[in-house]
């Protein structure tokens, strides 16, 4: 109880500092998670392309429906190392996910392990790839960013470059 209300302080003081909150959280409800998810405007729920992550990422949606007042309009679906030819397709996804838009992440292992490694973004690292240009749709679509935003016609801002506040643990993607 004691540690939902601390995580309800600190997200209310980043909210004050802050324009967005960026928040990483495990894949399972708990009350601090709650609490947080509550308070959002916009979840990014991230899937990859096999039947047991759609399964479980279905269950979770209906959980934040039902628990938390989540509309599906609110979820983003980030399909995770994706391949066209891959068994499950993006159509089967979207239909998982009616009402929830779904983006794609390419599936550039080797770019993104470099870049993990390194400690460095993709951005940074791989400025031309397109994993960063995916990113780049992503975040345009989190935070609203027109085709003449700034953000938008020089690549990812600074808060995807250096993230404002990241706090929580792996989605275990």
């Amino acid at each position: 109880d004691n540690l939902a209300a601390d995580a309800n302080k600190l997200f209310d003081l980043l909210q004050d500092q802050y324009q967005n909150v960026i928040v990483d959280l495990p894949r399972r409800l708990d009350e601090v998670s709650a609490q947080i998810l509550s308070r959002t405007s916009k979840i990014v729920l991230v899937v990859q392309q096999s039947l047991p992550h759609i399964h479980d990422a279905t269950r979770l949606q209906q959980l934040l429906r039902d628990q938390l007042g989540i509309s599906a309009e609110q979820v983003l679906i980030a399909v995770n190392r994706y391949d066209k030819k891959g068994e499950i397709e993006l159509e089967d996804i979207r239909k998982a996910f009616p009402n929830s838009d779904t983006v794609t992440i390419s599936n550039q292992f080797k770019a993104v392990s470099e870049s993990i490694n390194l400690g460095t973004p993709m951005y940074e690292h791989a400025r031309q790839s397109v994993v960063t240009r995916e990113l780049q749709g992503i975040q345009s679509r989190l935070f609203d960013l027109g085709g003449n935003h700034p953000a938008t016609r020089a690549g990812l801002s600074s808060l995807l470059q250096k993230p404002l506040s990241i706090f929580g643990g792996s989605n275990g993607s």
